[in-house]
C-alpha cells in the first residue's frame, strides 16, 4: 500500500492509471458529481484526487464480479 492510499496495482501500472483517470474525468464533464470536495475548477484534476482518496471503484471487462476497489 503506497502513502497516498491508492491500489498499488494500480499505480504500479501507470498507463491504466492514466486511463482511469481519463475516463473518472469524461464522466465528470457529462455531469457525474464529484466524490471528493477540493478548490478545483478542471476535471482532470478531480479525477486524479478521487483515485488519490480511493474514492473509485474501477472494474475491468470480464470481472464484474469482482471489482477492484481503490482504498
Amino acid at each position: 500500500m503506497t502513502e497516498n492510499k491508492t491500489d498499488q496495482r494500480i499505480v504500479e501500472n501507470k498507463y491504466r492509471y492514466i486511463l482511469i483517470a481519463g475516463a473518472r474525468a469524461n464522466q465528470l464533464l457529462i455531469g457525474a458529481h464529484p466524490k471528493v470536495h477540493i478548490n478545483a475548477k478542471k476535471k482532470t484534476f478531480i479525477a486524479l484526487e478521487e483515485i488519490k482518496q480511493g474514492k473509485v471503484v474501477v472494474t475491468f471487462p470480464g470481472a464484474e464480479d469482482t471489482p477492484v476497489e481503490l482504498k
